[in-house]
């Protein structure tokens, strides 16, 4: 099976970006991780390609939303021949081979999707966002209606999947742009079409997509491997924003006992097991320290 492992990233993600990619490196060895240029800058376009094959922005693609470009993957991978793709987003991190073990259950299976469900349904997602003024989610529900897809379906996480349908992909960005912009609009377009065409195979949430309250239960075992608190092996963590566990900190990573640091956004959970792993991670992008000077990405730190 060939296999693409795809990610996104602009660059307020770009601290997100270093660590997923830190973490790819670690656990999935002779594997390539491609990233689809969300709305990065040349420097950090430049730094990148050191570890990642980057794939450009589409020509002729007007997003009016970063959501638009992850909606349009298949156009990122015009050029890519694959039989499968696995998506990964940008705030998580892996801590398994995680691509390699879902492609053995892929290959053991026909199935075209496979994807981890939320705890709610469709409808209790609505419910849930209706009562926000920003969500204008009723697009959602009047999409659902007229597709006649049940509120009683289980809602899905589109942040870590594996398709191998390229007709799956291309209506994905057909429905998600007929879409008017609301909360998760391209995440609730995922939903409708996997539900109204070709279903999914479901994954175990907290054990492939960690995130939300899952991320309080995750613990590191004895021999350093991340399991939850039942003792399943847990393959990625999701560092979502929608989770009460999660601080979103504007952060400075300081290097050389403070004289320099590099700034920007990075989620960091308050389950101190995952705040080590991140800290462990941040290791990969002090060892790049010379290539990020040398790419003018580094600051002057509080002790300069």
């Amino acid at each position: 099976m060939r296999l693409a492992c795809v990610t996104g990233g602009d660059d307020r993600y770009f601290l997100h970006l270093l660590l997923l990619i830190a973490s790819f490196q670690r656990h999935c060895r002779g594997r390539r991780l491609l990233v689809c240029d969300f709305g990065l800058e040349a420097r950090r376009r430049s730094f990148l390609e050191r570890h990642v094959q980057l794939l450009p922005l589409p020509a002729g693609l007007a997003a009016r939303h970063v959501w638009d470009k992850k909606a349009a993957l298949l156009r990122y991978l015009a050029d890519e021949p694959f039989d499968a793709l696995i998506w990964i987003d940008t705030d998580a991190m892996l801590v398994a081979d995680a691509p390699g073990e879902l492609a053995r259950i892929a290959g053991a299976s026909d199935a075209v999707l496979y994807c981890c469900a939320e705890d709610q349904t469709i409808e209790g997602f609505i419910a849930q966002q209706r009562a926000k003024p920003e969500g204008l989610v009723e697009h959602f529900a009047e999409a659902a209606a007229r597709l006649g897809v049940p509120g009683d379906r289980s809602y899905l996480n589109s942040g870590f999947f594996l398709c191998r349908s390229r007709d799956f992909l291309a209506a994905w960005e057909r429905l998600a742009r007929s879409l008017p912009l609301h909360v998760l609009f391209e995440q609730n377009a995922f939903n409708l079409l996997a539900h109204s065409t070709v279903g999914f195979h479901g994954l175990e949430r907290s054990q492939w997509n960690c995130s939300n309250a899952d991320l309080d239960r995750v613990r590191r075992a004895a021999g350093g491997d991340f399991v939850t608190d039942r003792g399943e092996p847990v393959r990625v963590i999701h560092c979502t924003t929608n989770s009460r566990n999660i601080d979103v900190l504007d952060t400075r990573i300081e290097f050389e006992g403070g004289r320099t640091c590099l700034s920007g956004m990075l989620r960091v959970p308050i389950n101190p097991a995952i705040r080590a792993l991140q800290q462990e991670l941040i290791e990969f992008v002090a060892s790049e320290l010379p290539a990020l000077k040398g790419h003018g990405l580094i600051e002057p730190g509080p002790k300069a």
